[in-house]
């Protein structure tokens, strides 16, 4: 015969909780994939913010209106003063979330004694001379939003429709240190379709904006300003 069973403390009687512990593995996997996915995103060479970065990723603020396929527009957004104490020294400007009707067609900065370009038709603006271009362009340290930049954006719709680009990444670089600035300043353009209503608005860029505002806000490391 065997030994007698003896009796179990009642916390050790308890039925094993397999759905808990597979809960707690998903919710561990999902936490780690989007981890890896920021990581993807924010690469160690490249930090998010820096001197240009505006702390608060203020807007959601688009500015746009109507036009022909194909024509040309230009509107302006400032860029926040150099905080550091030496000169940024910027790279390239690239679309964030831009629908497919909408390119860029080029990119120039203005000093902070230019007035701010309004959307309106043509690139360069009309009525001005054509910016210089962004890469290479350098900002001298700033100390108040008088001594703010401002770029100024060439686009083009390619089809009827409303079109639009949710911000912009300012890719620059202070004493060899890389950065990425978000900007989330965007633009929209509406071709008139046939049926009606022609021009529909500008879409759901602000929706867009509010998103990316929350989403990337975390991972901003900015100055005070």
């Amino acid at each position: 015969m065997g030994r007698p069973r003896r009796e179990l403390p009642p916390e050790l009687e308890e039925h094993l909780d397999v759905g808990r512990i597979v809960r707690v593995v998903v919710a561990a996997v999902v936490v780690l994939f989007v981890t890896l996915a920021l990581w993807a995103f924010l690469p160690r060479s490249t930090a998010l913010g820096g001197p240009l970065q505006d702390a608060s990723l203020s807007g959601p603020m688009a500015s746009g209106g109507r036009r022909e396929a194909g024509g040309r527009a230009s509107f302006g957004f400032v860029v926040p003063w150099n905080a550091s104490e030496q000169e940024a020294v910027l790279d390239r400007l690239v679309p964030i979330a831009p629908t497919a009707g909408i390119e860029v067609i080029g990119a120039g900065v203005l000093g902070p004694e230019e007035d701010l370009v309004p959307f309106g038709a043509g690139y360069p603006p009309e009525g001005r001379l054509k910016p210089p271009p962004v890469r290479g362009y350098r900002i001298p340290p700033g100390s108040s939003a008088l001594d703010s930049f401002q770029l100024v954006v060439g686009v083009r719709a390619t089809g009827p429709g409303v079109h639009s680009i949710a911000g912009f990444v300012v890719e620059y670089s202070v004493g060899g240190t890389a950065y990425r600035a978000i900007v989330l300043q965007g633009v929209w353009i509406c071709v008139s379709r046939d049926e009606e209503p022609g021009c529909p608005g500008k879409g759901d860029i602000v929706e867009q904006q509010e998103e990316l505002r929350r989403t990337l806000l975390p991972y901003v490391d900015a100055p005070a300003r």
